[in-house]
């Protein structure tokens, strides 16, 4: 899959946090039924929330955002 925009990350973040999800937490514990429950989710937005959820859970949210990359 081609690499996605900073907007339209944002994007699906916007939607998540419309929908409860505000924390690191709630982010690693939804499931594929749950992110389905979440109104007008596209299949780009899954792929967002798959990756939102493995670059929380390494510590590289802000490297994934920003499109770069961290070599820590």
């Amino acid at each position: 899959m081609a690499e996605m925009t900073f907007q339209q990350k944002t994007k699906t973040m916007a939607k998540l946090i419309d929908n409860g999800i505000t924390s690191e937490k709630d982010l690693q514990n939804l499931n594929f039924d749950s992110i389905l429950q979440i109104p007008g989710i596209t299949m780009q937005d899954l792929a967002v929330v798959s990756q939102l959820q493995k670059h929380t859970k390494d510590n590289k949210l802000y490297s994934y955002l920003s499109g770069g990359e961290r070599n820590e």
